[in-house]
């Protein structure tokens, strides 16, 4: 009985077996499969890559990343030692994390050569942690071309996924690389520092805009001068820093090069965040037409661009200065305008939005476009050349005795700036405001477009009109 038990429990094991082997075990699989299908080829996250070879025709492209460097994660370790592309390599990183495919064309493909696999077009080794590997094989296009055959190494499945990833993978070096000097964007850079043999220009974006801090040369820094700056021309500089690329790259004998070098010819320093990023310009010895930059970052190339491009950087210090001379944010905010000159003086106030001569009669002035003209006028004045060393109290500027003084107030009187006109130099006129810590000039048109009492009383005008009118004979 024992022997005959053993028996059948012998063929219920085999019949257990084979229903394992033929119907579970193959539908587990195909399971896996449709689930694979349905979803991503990989399950790693993007910061669990390390490293990311690119096996393509025209040659390896070798990156790594270290996903806890905070500005230059991907780097280039072959064909060059050298700093990648960030954003490529997000988007590799992205691209090899997320890769989906389309459908399971064949669970075990007999014939790899007419799907382009054997061999593959690409293969992209991927290794998570320094230990993990994962690859990803690519072939040919399906007929429609929207697909690619992929497989994820010997003896897998065959799959299709979106031919756009090809794109990507077949990028030559030079875009691979980093290119740009300062590879940030304009909105992340906060300060900047210009230092040559023209002095030292250092900005600083605060709340209320830009500050700048200017030292001449001979000055000690102790020395600086503090102005405010031009939000529109530093955001020119800043988009020319971010611009700036190289054209082609010195990636070996970079000590031995750098040895060679004489003085910079400029040294730029950006701020972004608390990181400083600083890069040394110098005249190429062998090509006076290149520009060598050297950063500090050992991956780095020395970027080689032309003399050119660096002439786009470093315009006159005053260039880069606030050259408005009151400081408004629309015309209309000025509601008091006090006019004083040596032989007169009057008060043009807005009440109940009518402008009406103050200390006069209460009627409101009808002729309120010269009202109208000079605010803007005065909202649209700009510094036509900085005066810095020109004492205000001297009699070159004509400041203490002003021939012309406009004082500017908003809602309840609230002070929005004054301006003070002193001595005509040739078609300029020397000022003041309360805006600028120096003396300046002024084209003299202005003076002609700020208008006297008499322009306002139709009376006035009629009478002045009529004695300049030539006498019919």
């Amino acid at each position: 009985m024992r022997f005959k038990a053993t028996i059948v429990l012998s063929f219920v094991l085999v019949l257990l077996g084979a229903y394992l082997y033929f119907v579970e075990f193959p539908s587990e699989k195909k399971g896996a499969e449709e689930q694979l299908v349905a979803g991503k080829l990989f399950s790693f996250s993007t910061r669990e890559i390390t490293r990311i070879v690119i096996h393509r025709p025209e040659g390896v492209i070798d990156l790594e990343q270290f996903p806890e460097h905070p500005t230059t994660p991907w780097r280039i370790f072959n064909p060059v030692q050298t700093v990648a592309n960030q954003q490529l390599g997000e988007a590799l990183g992205a691209l090899v994390t997320d890769i989906k495919a389309s459908r399971l064309v064949e669970a075990k493909p007999a014939d790899l050569v007419n799907f382009g696999l054997d061999p593959p077009r690409f293969t992209v080794i991927i290794t998570l942690q320094k230990n993990n590997t994962e690859i990803i094989e690519i072939g040919d296009e399906n007929l429609t071309g929207s697909d690619l055959y992929v497989r994820k190494g010997m003896g897998t499945g065959l799959y299709l996924v979106p031919a756009g990833i090809r794109k990507l993978l077949s990028k030559d070096l030079y875009a691979w690389r980093q290119r740009e000097v300062f590879p940030y964007s304009s909105f992340d850079i906060s300060g900047m520092r210009l230092e040559s043999e023209k002095g030292m220009l250092e900005l600083n974006q605060e709340t209320e805009g830009w500050s700048m801090k200017v030292v001449r040369p001979g000055q000690r820094m102790d020395a600086a001068a503090h102005f405010r700056g031009d939000g529109t021309e530093i955001a020119n500089l800043m988009g020319s820093l971010v611009n700036l690329r190289g054209t082609t790259f010195i990636d070996v004998n970079k000590k031995e090069k750098r040895s060679k070098l004489g003085p910079p010819l400029l040294k730029i320093t950006v701020k972004v965040g608390k990181v400083e990023r600083e890069a040394f310009f110098y005249r190429d010895d062998e090509d006076h037409g290149l520009i060598d930059v050297v950063t500090l970052f050992d991956f780095d190339p020395i970027f080689q661009l032309s003399e050119k491009e660096l002439g786009t950087i470093e315009p006159p210090f005053d260039t880069y200065r606030d050259r408005r001379v009151v400081l408004l944010t629309f015309p209309e905010e000025i509601e008091t305008l006090e006019i004083k000159r040596p032989d007169e003086a009057f008060v043009l106030k807005k009440t109940k939005g009518k402008w009406q001569i103050e200390g006069g009669n209460s009627a409101p002035l009808k002729e309120v476009r010269e009202i109208s003209r000079l605010l803007a006028d005065l909202y649209n004045l700009k510094v036509a050349s900085f005066e810095d060393t020109l004492d205000l109290a001297s009699d070159q500027a004509g400041i203490q005795n002003p021939r012309l003084q406009l004082i500017l107030k908003g809602k309840d009187d609230k002070s929005l700036g004054e301006i003070v006109f002193g001595k005509i130099e040739g078609e300029h006129v020397m000022a003041s405001s309360s805006a600028q810590p120096f003396s300046f000039m002024l084209h003299k048109s202005i003076l002609d477009r700020i208008p006297r009492k008499k322009d306002f009383s139709p009376e006035e005008k009629s009478k002045e009109q009529s004695a300049a009118e030539p006498i019919d004979p």
